[in-house]
């Protein structure tokens, strides 16, 4: 199945059918152009999102616990959300201006941060109005290591710390501190289509990498924000800008991807990904349903390994090379064989991707609820396999009927 024309859009306008990927009629995409393929992508993420975060054993981690690559839905979402404002803002850049272009994306970034300010607020006055809940799945973090337990609103839990420490972002469960990265991230966005616009994209790409090397060799915390602990954005800003710059480039690249260097290069990272699975498969720690992996390397070398090369929190080398590697496989599988995947799983992940904020936030409640059921704290692999299809079976039908989406933004 051949990729999508480069010329697109132009095609559209002059009333010829577009392609059955992108589900949007010639009229609609007149006004715009929405690549499903990437809420393909990104609705893959935001379930490996909510089966991760209501962590309880079921078949789903065979696939949702590193298993097919040392990636995670974090790495999935940054990565494909850059991408997205670069092709988006290219065209309208192009067309309007630079400044009138980038208002929305400022907007974007202060909805984000009024969304983490808001549902923080919530869970943190919903555990003082209904005790009778067990919110510490939320309010807490337990250390692996150590087994230390913090509280996520601070040790001085008053009204005028906690609400402080909230608007600063500095409080706040961990099931979406991401969000805090991506609001830096998209409030810096503007700046960087500015230089992608200007044609600085190897000056952005190298100043990128400068600023991760710098940062594996020599951690920095930037801000006093609660997401800088797991996310820290001077390593996590690699996946955004090179997605962004991927966006905006995003003719030029598929034109030399279909060329001769970019096959066998395709070829080559095919392998190189099916070598980050055998690896994944090998890991010690993650338990994964049905005895689904291999003890062919030694814990301590596997540890090794994971330590210097696939750190989820430094975001090491390793990890940045599968996250790539992964969603470009995806976004080609999804390229070359766009029906089958559509009628397989486009049903579920195309709406759960197009409204992946929404999704975000309404994980939250279900991350409660499962951890207050007790019969699904007992390991029952069946039971909670159950558990998990029904909160995925819940939260799509929410997105399809349009449930609370008056309040709550996607």
């Amino acid at each position: 199945m051949r990729s999508l024309p480069a010329d697109l859009p132009s095609r559209v306008r002059t009333g010829r059918r577009a392609s059955p990927i992108a589900g949007d009629s010639g009229a609609r995409m007149t006004r715009t152009v929405r690549d499903e393929r990437f809420d393909f992508i990104r609705g893959i993420a935001m379930l490996l999102v909510v089966v991760n975060h209501i962590n309880i054993p079921s078949l789903y981690q065979m696939v949702t616990m590193e298993a097919i690559g040392v990636v995670t839905g974090a790495e999935i979402f940054v990565l494909v959300s850059g991408t997205i404002l670069g092709l988006i803002y290219r065209p309208r850049v192009e067309r309007d201006g630079w400044a009138v272009s980038m208002a929305p994306v400022w907007r974007r970034a202060l909805k984000l941060y009024l969304v983490v300010v808001i549902t923080n607020l919530a869970v943190f006055l919903v555990q003082w109005l209904v005790p009778i809940i067990d919110h510490t799945v939320l309010t807490t973090y337990t250390d692996p290591g150590s087994h230390e337990v913090w509280n996520l609103f601070g040790e001085d839990p008053t009204v005028v710390n906690v609400v402080y420490g909230i608007l600063s972002l500095h409080y706040g469960i961990s099931q979406i501190n991401v969000l805090g990265l991506y609001v830096m991230l998209v409030a810096f966005a503007p700046f960087l289509v500015w230089l992608l616009h200007r044609g600085h994209t190897v000056a952005l790409l190298a100043a990128s990498w400068l600023v991760y090397t710098l940062h594996t060799l020599h951690p920095v915390r930037l801000l006093a924000l609660q997401s800088e602990l797991a996310f820290p954005v001077l390593a996590w800003q690699l996946l955004f800008v090179h997605g962004m710059a991927a966006g905006y480039h995003r003719r030029a690249l598929a034109k030399w991807l279909e060329g001769w260097a970019g096959r066998r290069l395709m070829v080559a990272c095919t392998v190189l990904l099916a070598a980050f699975g055998f690896y994944a498969l090998n890991n010690p720690w993650f338990e994964i349903p049905l005895g689904l992996r291999f003890d062919l390397i030694p814990e301590h070398q596997f540890g090794w390994v994971y330590y210097y090369f696939f750190d989820r929190k430094t975001l090491g080398i390793g990890r940045v090379a599968n996250t790539f590697l992964l969603v470009a496989m995806m976004y080609l599988l999804l390229t070359r064989c766009r029906d089958p995947c559509r009628r397989a799983l486009g049903w579920l992940c195309i709406p759960i991707g197009k409204a992946s904020l929404y999704v975000f936030i309404v994980h939250v409640a279900f991350v409660l609820l499962v951890d207050n059921l007790p019969p699904l704290q007992r390991g029952s692999l069946l039971l909670n396999t159950l558990a998990h299809t029904l909160v995925i079976a819940a939260v799509l039908l929410m997105v399809r009927t349009g449930f609370l989406f008056r309040w709550i933004p996607r």
